[in-house]
């Protein structure tokens, strides 16, 4: 039967009772049944719960699940209701990664974040122009330029052009 339900005409005595439904455990307790006595049971279900497992290129990054940190990766976060979740995981220096992930109740969802750093340019002119352009001992081009995806950090930076002398500086890109 579909609850609620009153059930008459049981023997006496101790009888288990179950209560299920699709999507959530199912409870169950012992209940006596003695003549001229009416019993009350109250069944709360437990729903399913799903569960993702998660890491990231680099590690060690914030997990956010529908708003609320979650931990840092690699992680296994259990308990997840069925259905779907924001996740997003963020590290510094590197771009944000989320995605809505549907959790199913007694899966495991498992993803991988490669994360992207961040980068940074360096716009560089020199008088004459058409100087050669050396960034960390490669050269890059002529000025005038923007030299584009260049990780956060120092880079040793030079110009030089035959007939005149050299330059270089390190540069702290940002």
């Amino acid at each position: 039967p579909i609850s609620p339900v009153n059930l008459k005409g049981l023997k006496l005595g101790t009888h288990t009772m179950e209560v299920r439904m699709d999507g959530y455990e199912t409870w169950s307790d012992s209940v006596i049944i003695s003549a001229d006595k009416e019993n009350r049971l109250t069944a709360v279900l437990q729903q399913l719960s799903g569960a993702l497992n998660i890491k990231s290129e680099p590690a060690k990054a914030i997990i956010i699940v529908d708003g609320k940190k979650a931990g840092n990766t690699p992680k296994d976060i259990t308990g997840l209701v069925p259905g779907k979740h924001l996740v997003e995981v963020r590290i510094e220096g590197y771009g944000n990664w989320s995605e809505s992930v549907d959790i199913e109740h007694s899966k495991q969802v498992s993803l991988i974040v490669e994360l992207q750093q961040l980068t940074g340019s360096l716009n560089i002119k020199s008088e004459p122009a058409s100087a050669t352009i050396i960034v960390d001992d490669n050269e890059v081009g002529n000025t005038p330029a923007v030299i584009t995806d260049l990780k956060p950090g120092k880079h040793h930076v030079g110009v030089r052009m035959k007939g005149y002398a050299s330059w270089s500086e390190d540069v702290e890109i940002s």
